[in-house]
């Protein structure tokens, strides 16, 4: 986009960021956090605006698996993990995911193929199938990371996986690195992409909620307070649940059916974050 055309972002709050938010007057993001790996994208937030990262630990593989604390819920209580048992619990999630592309293969290789393909039954069985050949403590370690991979990560739920997402780990990308945080904060990052689209004559609407987008040769956006817009080009980042819920009224003509069907299998998972301040230093001076 930059050197073709200026940018106009039409922002529904009044305020730009979105989900990324930072506590005013403090460095605390309740919002979006980590960069996980050398994402190529944060390499050119890097070169072209100045934007300045810290490493955090722990890396695409395993957001925080380096300096964070992890505990397992098991069948006798919570258990803190160390690294030793994150990585045993990543390698049994790897086996078992190795297991489950070896059965799709095989199944794949069936004149019935196609009535097989995506059955969840056929799925919870092989399921069910490595979980009882592990152990009790092994079954807790699997189980945990799965909910880890599926619900939190993907923000899809296990039984509702398709099948065929064995063959590209669901589109999963793992960079590599170690795990980047803002320098100072998230909303630094926002701040200087705001300074980097008025410099070059873009334009920024607030309190604009796009309510249609009608697309095909061009894109012609009309807000919810009456303002029209036309493009040669339209990028929707809105949340994903706001998508979810009003696309068939946002859209004209509508999205092409596999998007709706991708759509409808998204989920978000749920990741809460506390921020405690003290009166006095609790850590050490060099603790990050």
């Amino acid at each position: 986009i930059r050197g073709h055309h200026p940018e106009t972002v039409v922002e529904a709050k009044n305020r730009l960021g979105g989900r990324v938010y930072t506590v005013p007057s403090t460095s605390i993001d309740l919002g979006g956090q980590n960069w996980h790996g050398n994402v190529p994208l944060l390499e050119n937030l890097r070169t072209e605006l100045g934007y300045e990262t810290v490493q955090a630990g722990g890396s695409s593989v395993h957001p925080g698996k380096d300096l964070s604390i992890w505990r397992m819920e098991t069948a006798n209580g919570w258990k803190i993990l160390n690294t030793t048992g994150i990585q045993y619990g990543m390698d049994l999630l790897n086996t078992w995911r190795e297991t489950m592309k070896d059965n799709l293969e095989k199944l794949c290789s069936s004149t019935d193929r196609a009535s097989k393909r995506d059955s969840r039954d056929q799925w919870l069985r092989w399921h069910s199938d490595i979980l009882s050949s592990l152990s009790e403590e092994s079954r807790s370690f699997l189980e945990y990371q799965l909910r880890l991979y599926f619900d939190m990560d993907q923000g899809i739920a296990f039984s509702e996986t398709r099948l065929d997402g064995l063959i590209d780990n669901w589109g999963w990308i793992e960079y590599p690195g170690t795990d980047y945080r803002s320098k100072f904060c998230m909303m630094d990052l926002v701040d200087r992409l705001e300074s980097s689209i008025r410099n070059l004559g873009g334009t920024i609407l607030l309190n604009h909620r796009v309510s249609r987008i009608d697309h095909g040769s061009g894109c012609h956006i009309t807000t919810a307070n009456g303002f029209q817009l036309n493009a040669d080009t339209c990028i929707v980042s809105i949340p994903l649940g706001v998508l979810k819920r009003s696309h068939s009224s946002m859209f004209r003509p509508l999205l092409p059916l596999e998007k709706i069907l991708a759509l409808d299998r998204l989920g978000v998972g749920s990741l809460n974050t506390v921020a405690v301040t003290w009166r006095h230093p609790v850590c050490e001076s060099n603790t990050t």
